[in-house]
C-alpha cells in the first residue's frame, strides 16, 4: 500500500535566484558608435560577458574607456575590475586603483548632489573597498540614503544584510523585514517569494499563512519573467499550500496540480517531484504510474533525493516502468547515502535478499542500523534478527531484544507478535 509522503522537508531545501534576461551587443552598438556614453558602457559589458558577441576583453576595455572618458562612473568601475582581476589582461593593481579612485570621486560628487544611483554606487565602493578603504558602516549609510529615495538595489542590500546579519552588519530582523516588504511592494518576485517563505516557515517572525499565501500569490503571477526561479518556486510553495490545505487556503488538489505543473514543465525540480507524487497517489489527477515515474525521473536527474527514492520504488515494484532491481538498488543507494531513512531500509533489504546486488549481510546490517537509528520500525525488526542470528553482526541477544522492543514500540506488528510469543513486554 502506497504511503503518504510529508512534502515540506523538500520545500526547505529549495534555493532561488532571478534568471536575468540578458542584453545583446546589437542593442547598443549604433548608439555607441554615435558617441552615446551609456551605450558605450553597455557595449563594453556585452563584450566583457559575451552577451550577443564573442567575449573580448580588449574590445570591452576600448568601449569602457570611451565611456569613462565621457564621465560614466560605472565604466571606470568596470575598468578597475578588469585590471584588478587580470581576467583577459595582465593584472595591473596601479591601473585598477586609478580607475577605482576615478569612479569613487565622481560618484561621491554626484551622490552629494542627491543622485540616487551614485548614492547606491557609493555604498558599493565602501563595501568593496574600491577607491576607498572598506567600511561597511559607511556602505550601509549610503545604501540607506539611496533606499529612502526608492532605489531597489539599495533596498535589496538593506533587506538581506539586516535580516540575515550579512557582511558584518548587526542582524536586525525588523529593519530587514521592512526593506524586504518595500522591495516586494515595488513588484520584486524575489522578495515576494522570499517573504512568502519567511511567513510560512515562521523564520524570525510569527508564522502567518495568510501573509505567506498573499506574497506567494503575487510572485506566482509575475508576468515579465514567468519562468524565472522565484516565480517557479512561488508556484511550487503555493501549490503545496493547496496540496495540504489549512495553510492559509482550503485544500484544493486540482489547484495544487495546476500550479505544480506550471512550475514542473518549466524545469523546477521539486515541483517535478510533486507532480510525480500526485500521479503516484492519484491526488488531483487520475493515478498514473507511468506519469509518476516520468516526473520522478525528471526530478531525480536534478538531484532531488526524494525523487530518487520514489523512482527506486517504481523500479522495485514495476510501477510505471519495467521492474529492474539493479536500477532500484542504484537509486536507493544514492538516496540512502544522503540520509533518507526509507532508502536506507530498502538498501538493507537489497543486500539481505540479493536484489540488484550480491547478498552481503554485513552491509545489510549496516544499513538496517542506519535506518534503525532514525526510528524506522521495519529496519529495527530486521536489525533485531541480525543480532539474534549473528548475521552480518556478532550474535548479541541483548541487542536483538533491544531492537525488537524498539520496533514493537514503533508499531511493527511482526515485532509485537514475536515478543508476545516469547513473553516479552515492550
Amino acid at each position: 500500500m502506497k504511503k503518504t509522503v510529508f512534502i515540506f522537508a523538500v520545500m526547505m531545501a529549495v534555493g532561488f535566484s532571478m534568471m536575468a534576461q540578458l542584453p545583446t551587443a546589437d542593442k547598443y552598438r549604433e548608439a555607441a558608435n554615435r558617441g552615446d556614453a551609456n551605450a558605450q558602457c553597455n557595449l563594453g559589458i556585452c563584450y566583457q560577458n559575451g552577451w550577443g558577441v564573442e567575449p573580448d576583453v580588449n574590445q570591452a576595455i576600448i568601449w569602457f574607456t570611451k565611456s569613462a572618458n565621457q564621465g560614466v562612473a560605472y565604466a571606470k568601475e568596470c575598468l578597475g575590475n578588469i585590471y584588478a582581476s587580470g581576467r583577459g589582461v595582465e593584472k595591473d593593481p596601479a591601473k585598477a586603483a586609478y580607475w577605482y579612485k576615478q569612479a569613487f570621486e565622481q560618484d561621491l560628487a554626484d551622490a552629494n548632489r542627491g543622485d540616487v544611483k551614485a548614492q547606491y554606487e557609493m555604498g558599493r565602493h565602501y563595501e568593496n573597498g574600491h577607491g576607498v578603504d572598506k567600511n561597511m558602516s559607511k556602505a550601509m549609510e549610503w545604501y540607506s540614503k539611496a533606499a529612502e529615495q526608492g532605489n531597489e538595489d539599495a533596498q535589496s542590500q538593506l533587506a538581506w544584510n539586516y535580516f540575515y546579519g550579512l557582511k558584518g552588519v548587526a542582524k536586525d530582523t525588523k529593519k530587514g523585514l521592512y526593506w524586504m516588504e518595500k522591495c516586494a511592494e515595488q513588484g520584486s518576485p524575489v522578495f515576494q517569494e522570499h517573504l512568502g517563505e519567511i511567513y510560512f516557515n515562521g523564520q524570525d517572525v510569527a508564522k502567518d499563512y495568510s501573509k505567506a499565501v498573499n506574497w506567494l500569490s503575487k510572485a506566482a503571477t509575475y508576468q515579465k519573467y514567468p519562468n524565472s526561479e522565484p516565480v517557479l518556486k512561488a508556484k511550487y510553495y503555493l501549490g503545496s499550500c493547496y496540496y495540504i490545505g489549512g495553510y492559509g487556503v482550503t485544500k484544493d488538489l486540482n489547484r495544487a496540480v495546476y500550479l505544480y505543473r506550471q512550475s514542473a514543465e518549466a524545469g523546477f525540480a521539486t515541483a517535478q517531484y510533486m507532480m510525480g507524487l500526485c500521479y503516484y497517489y492519484g491526488d488531483g489527477v487520475e493515478e498514473n504510474d507511468s506519469q509518476a515515474a516520468y516526473w520522478f525521473r525528471k526530478s531525480a536527474d536534478q538531484d532531488i533525493v526524494q525523487a530518487m527514492e520514489m523512482l527506486g520504488h517504481c523500479y522495485r515494484t514495476g510501477a510505471g516502468v519495467e521492474k529492474d532491481f539493479s536500477k532500484a538498488f542504484a537509486l536507493y543507494k544514492k538516496a540512502a547515502e544522503k540520509g533518507l531513512v526509507d532508502s536506507q531500509y530498502e538498501l538493507g533489504r537489497c543486500y539481505e535478499y540479493g536484489k540488484g546486488v550480491a547478498t552481503d549481510m554485513t552491509k545489510a546490517a549496516y544499513w538496517y542500523q542506519k535506518a534503525s537509528e532514525q526510528g524506522h520500525a521495519a529496519a529495527q525488526y530486521h536489525l533485531g534478527f541480525c543480532y539474534g542470528r549473528g548475521e552480518g553482526v556478532p550474535m548479541d541477544e541483548n541487542k536483538a531484544i533491544y531492537w525488537l522492543k524498539q520496533s514493537a514500540a514503533n508499531g511493527d506488528e511482526d515485532a509485537q507478535a514475536n515478543l508476545k510469543e516469547w513473553g516479552i513486554s515492550w
